[in-house]
């Protein structure tokens, strides 16, 4: 139970069986966390998921307008900015809830669905609670860190993995603390790829959209988030990440999604991530390809 311990103690998830959760914080409910189940599936083909890289300040992110979106982060920031509004925002690493907590206050209070990690839900009742009361909240698991469950060891989980049809491995990179594959059924949990775009990518999947374009994905190629600059920017750990898990992590998306007819566009022309494992294309191809879609 490791992964609980960044939880804090008066933080609790009671589960109904079946209906809405309620967030519980020193004993009293603050808010319900919706079922998955309860997502909109998608209606239309496309949907753009935007990332946080510098490349956004790069297109005219106005003419996203009547476009389906998924947000992660602080791309909220784009959405408030241009009038975009997202369906959705994916928010999973506790220090972006401790750091950006202003993001995450306009992420609740935007109406959009909010996709958070149980993690950063504990932060929102330590911060301001109140937020949760009329919030949309879906609770987002790890694959193999879930909320009040053990962690299961690795050979437990590959074994496990190999048997489901949901869950598709990377035939090599399975570092321990963090396997690499992608999880068709996020009920099940996501696979972090140690990048929030990639939890989105498979959040996207799963709602069942056919043509997915990734906005913001620089991974370092770049530089940095496009809202922050200098003493002000947080650390980053795509140096560190790239080659053991986001690579492999889309490889492993790339090999499956050909497979099921999704298509997936990396919209960030300076990118780390080669062409080869994700074709990228110019927002300007991506705007004439969704044409009449929204």
């Amino acid at each position: 139970m490791r992964h609980m311990r960044s939880v804090h103690p008066d933080f609790r998830i009671d589960s109904h069986g079946g209906g809405a959760d309620t967030i519980s914080w020193r004993g009293r409910p603050v808010g319900r966390i919706n079922p998955l189940e309860t997502l909109a599936p998608a209606t239309t083909r496309d949907c753009f998921i935007v990332g946080t890289g510098p490349s956004l300040n790069d297109i005219d992110f106005a003419a996203l307008r009547g476009r389906t979106c998924i947000g992660v982060n602080g791309s909220v920031l784009k959405s408030e900015d241009y009038s975009v509004p997202f369906r959705s925002h994916v928010i999973s690493d506790r220090h972006f809830f401790n750091d950006r907590f202003e993001l995450v206050r306009k992420a609740l209070e935007s109406g959009a669905e909010c996709i958070f990690s149980f993690r950063g839900l504990s932060v929102v009742c330590e911060r301001e609670p109140a937020l949760l009361h009329d919030a949309r909240v879906f609770l987002l698991n790890e694959i193999t860190a879930r909320y009040g469950e053990p962690k299961p060891g690795t050979e437990a989980f590959d074994a496990a993995a190999e048997r489901d049809p949901d869950l598709v491995l990377h035939p090599r990179a399975r570092p321990s603390e963090g396997r690499v594959g992608f999880s068709r059924d996020i009920r099940k949990g996501v696979f972090t790829g140690q990048t929030i775009v990639f939890s989105a990518l498979q959040l996207a999947v799963w709602l069942g959209y056919r043509r997915v374009f990734i906005l913001g994905m620089d991974l370092g190629g770049a530089g940095g988030r496009f809202y922050e600059a200098g003493s002000q920017a947080a650390p980053m750990r795509l140096d560190r990440d790239y080659e053991a898990y986001i690579r492999p992590a889309f490889e492993v998306a790339a090999s499956l999604l050909g497979k099921l007819g999704v298509e997936v566009y990396n919209l960030s022309e300076r990118s780390r991530l080669p062409s080869e494992i994700v074709p990228k294309l110019a927002f300007e191809q991506a705007l004439e390809m969704s044409r009449g879609r929204a």
